[in-house]
């Protein structure tokens, strides 16, 4: 029965997405402030460290998860009154958004603004790269965004020699800070910014 038992926890722990609580019509504005529904959505937790493919809400008033991973195309909604920490030990971002193919879309909601703060550790982004990482394909469509870069590193951006690209800011509050040596928005120490658009 132990062994069972032993089985079940690692197959949760290898497997949280099968478990995860989901919300569904869950409404958004999008990058053209129009309002619209998502019709499914992964609730974040306090256990939630990896961001895979698809559709995030934040629902509860205080969600701290330390450092988060996209990989792949990610959505994030910030529902009203929702308010998520991420925060990056020495050489993470705080959300880290860096590498081929991999993306983040920020959405918030039409009435009080929820909020997300990521900070980076030593070396790294807010919302991008970590350690000689870059930070690209990071787009802010509402919600109120703070993103704080730790030493070297940009607000959103690279990360300590890393380049921040391909990222606009359509709607929301977005306040963005470097760390010593970092910029607040595009590259981390030693590193370049391009392709940067807000409107």
């Amino acid at each position: 029965m132990k062994k069972v038992l032993s089985l079940f926890a690692a197959i949760l722990m290898a497997s949280p997405g099968l478990w995860a609580e989901t919300e569904t019509d869950v409404p958004y504005v999008d990058k053209y402030g129009i309002p619209t529904t998502c019709t499914s959505a992964t609730v974040i937790t306090s256990g939630t460290h990896t961001l895979s493919a698809g559709w995030y809400v934040v629902t509860a008033t205080q969600v701290a998860t330390g450092s988060l991973t996209c990989t792949g195309d990610v959505h994030l909604i910030l529902a009203d009154k929702s308010a998520l920490t991420a925060e990056g030990k020495d050489h993470q971002a705080g959300i880290t958004v860096s590498g081929e193919g991999n993306s983040l879309t920020i959405y918030g909601q039409a009435g009080q603004r929820g909020q997300l703060r990521a900070t980076g550790g030593s070396y790294s982004s807010g919302i991008g790269g970590g350690y000689q990482g870059s930070g690209s394909n990071i787009t802010i469509t509402g919600g109120q965004v703070t993103a704080t870069g730790g030493p070297n590193g940009s607000g959103i951006g690279g990360g300590y020699q890393g380049s921040g690209s391909n990222i606009t800011i359509t709607g929301g509050q977005v306040t963005a800070t470097g760390g010593p040596n970092g910029s607040g928005i595009g590259g981390g120490y030693q590193g370049s910014g391009s392709n940067i658009t807000i409107t």
